[in-house]
């Protein structure tokens, strides 16, 4: 079982009405797959997404996921392999922020020593908490 984590930019030329139909699809896509994972959008319109599942089924994911024109600039943070799940309870769990990642400490991992599995257990707290 595999579990990505990438990084992308929305585009700045869509409005926030495009995010609701996409979790939509995603989440029906994602049970039908027994893919988890979070997505996370900061004020400025990027996103941070962790997706776990079959390592196939995710490589195919992610290579949909680079080509899609909503978004660019999409780079890869972590990847690896896993026996379970951090997300197991969620097809697609979604949380905006009215901060930007940078201010969240996000950025910090995007240098190579740091692209690990705290990564992940940022995301997580973040999510689960109230901010």
């Amino acid at each position: 079982m595999k579990e990505l984590v990438y990084l992308s930019e929305g585009k700045t030329d869509r409005s926030d009405a495009w995010i609701p139909d996409m979790l939509e699809r995603a989440r029906t896509f994602n049970k039908q797959n027994e893919i988890t994972g979070v997505l996370i959008c900061d004020n400025k319109k990027r996103f941070i997404q962790v997706i776990e599942g079959d390592d196939t089924i995710i490589d195919e994911l992610y290579s949909r996921i680079q080509k899609d024109e909503r978004h660019s600039a999409v780079l890869l943070i972590h990847e690896t392999t896993i026996t379970s799940r951090n997300f197991h309870e969620w097809s697609m769990a979604f949380k905006e922020t009215t901060s930007d990642f940078a201010t969240l400490g996000f950025y910090r991992f995007l240098e190579p020593s740091k692209k690990n599995s705290e990564t992940v257990q940022l995301i997580k707290q973040f999510y689960l908490s109230g901010t």
